[in-house]
């Protein structure tokens, strides 16, 4: 008995030891794979930060280059400044960029990054939008019945009158006001993008709030062939049948004002151009998160831009992540 003592206890410290050496291995193990967790989210945490100083300084250079572009337009060798093919390094450009349709190229820190200018045809002041104008907006984006769209109205503009309560202001602040108000789907918040299922195409994506408003700094007209349609609704009260046959005679050719007030009525003559003067812009400039792959996400900075007292001011701005397949679309 004397001998099996000695073995039992060299049995239980083997057990000790491999419960021991089990349990260094486990927490070993699940130390590095949390190290490895870390790592990968500082290094994506750092991706985006750099992408998003290169979009800060593609705007930084945009400016720039519209200050250069307005100069330039004042002389009569001033050419044409539509950027597009090879990409341009900071300081190669002569003589600037005009505040219009373009898309441009350029590369910072090694990294490409697109820009586009586009005309919206009309920004409106979220602000300056009654109840009736609200339902008609929501009515005409197509994603809801006339009851289902006054209730939306209803409750923006019970939330509008909360946040300007709390504010001050008597009503929204910033856009990321309106964006807060949950009783609106995340599609009529931010746009079709948001949508479980991806569109097929960009026109298949509906405008979302950033898109189409500001707050303080919208337009009283709007183009008569660009503006967006649910905006034309919200302004003019147009009903669904005339927004229809107008969207789909500015399909088939521009049009006048004349031939939009004979589809929409008497009340959208003051509210239709056909030329804007200092109209609100958008810039849209992308550029990839991390390794430029097929499968990187991306990244886009958003602007709106006038020109005012001769000099090129930002009036909004926001950053959006994007997936790489939503940006090659």
């Amino acid at each position: 008995m004397a001998k099996l003592r000695p073995r039992r206890q060299r049995g239980y410290i083997l057990i000790y030891a491999v419960t021991i050496l089990l349990f260094l291995v486990g927490t070993v193990t699940g130390a590095a794979y949390t190290l490895r967790l870390n790592a990968k989210e500082t290094y994506q945490q750092r991706e985006q930060l750099r992408a998003e100083f290169r979009l800060r300084g593609a705007l930084h250079y945009a400016m720039a280059q519209f200050a250069l572009g307005a100069g330039a337009r004042a002389t009569p060798a001033a050419s044409p400044a539509t950027t597009t093919g090879q990409p341009e390094k900071p300081g190669q450009s002569g003589r600037g960029w005009p505040l219009e349709e373009s898309a441009h190229q350029l590369q910072i820190d090694g990294s490409d990054v697109a820009i586009a200018i586009e005309d919206p045809g009309g920004i409106a002041d979220a602000n300056a939008l009654d109840e009736r104008m609200w339902a008609d907006y929501f009515a005409a984006l197509g994603v809801a019945q006339p009851d289902e769209a006054r209730r939306w109205a209803a409750a923006v503009i019970a939330w509008k009158g909360r946040v300007g309560k709390a504010n001050g202001r008597g009503g929204f602040a910033g856009i990321d006001d309106l964006l807060m108000l949950d009783a609106l789907p995340a599609a009529v918040r931010y746009g079709g993008w948001a949508a479980a299922e991806r569109p097929r195409s960009p026109q298949e994506a509906g405008p979302g709030l950033p898109d189409l408003f500001l707050v303080g700094s919208g337009e009283r007209v709007f183009d008569v062939n660009r503006a967006a349609l649910p905006l034309v609704a919200a302004a003019t009260g147009a009903g669904t049948d005339q927004l229809a046959a107008y969207g789909a005679a500015r399909e088939r050719r521009k049009l006048t004002v004349d031939e939009a007030v004979r589809l929409l009525g008497d009340r959208a003559r003051p509210l239709l151009q056909e030329s804007r003067t200092d109209a609100v812009v958008r810039l849209v400039m992308t550029t990839a998160v991390g390794a430029s792959t097929a499968g990187a996400s991306r990244l886009s900075l958003a602007a709106f831009l006038q020109r005012r007292d001769g000099q090129v001011r930002v009036l909004a701005w926001r950053l959006n992540p994007m997936a790489a397949a939503d940006a090659e679309l």
